[in-house]
C-alpha cells in the first residue's frame, strides 16, 4: 500500500514525474538555505509538518538536512533567529525530546519523551 498526503497524492508521484523531486538536494548542494517556515501557512496545516520533513529528507537533503531546513533556517528566513531555531546558550528553550536517533525523520509523533516550552517541561 502506498501512503498518500492529505491531498491524496501518493509520495513521490508528482515529484518523480515533473522532476521536482531533485529540487532540495540542488539547493542544498548549492548551499543556499531552504528554511521549512510553517507559521501560519495557508495550504498546508501545521499537522503536516513531519510529513514534509519525511520528503526533505527523501528529496536529497537527509534526515539532519531537512530538520535544519525546520529549525535553524526557517527562523532565520523569519528574522527569529536571534534567540531560536537551535540549541544554544540564551536562546529560546523550545524542545521535543526523542527516544532513539532524533535525526530519523520517520515515525517522530510515536518517540516523543518530553517537552519543554521556554524552558518548562509541559504535559503531551
Amino acid at each position: 500500500m502506498v501512503r498518500a498526503d492529505p491531498f491524496r497524492h501518493p509520495i513521490g508521484s508528482r515529484c518523480n514525474a515533473g522532476g521536482c523531486g531533485r529540487g532540495p538536494s540542488r539547493i542544498h548542494a548549492a548551499r543556499h538555505r531552504r528554511g521549512r517556515a510553517d507559521r501560519d501557512n495557508p495550504v498546508r496545516p501545521h499537522t503536516e509538518v513531519l510529513w514534509e520533513l519525511r520528503h526533505l529528507a527523501a528529496a536529497g537533503l537527509g534526515d539532519a538536512g531537512a530538520l535544519r531546513a525546520a529549525t535553524l533556517d526557517a527562523a532565520r528566513l523569519l528574522g527569529l533567529a536571534d534567540d531560536r531555531g537551535e540549541i544554544a546558550v540564551g536562546k529560546r528553550a523550545d524542545l521535543v525530546v526523542l527516544q532513539g536517533d532524533d535525526l530519523d525523520c520517520g515515525s517522530l509523533e510515536t518517540r516523543i519523551q518530553r517537552v519543554f516550552h521556554n524552558g518548562v517541561e509541559v504535559g503531551r
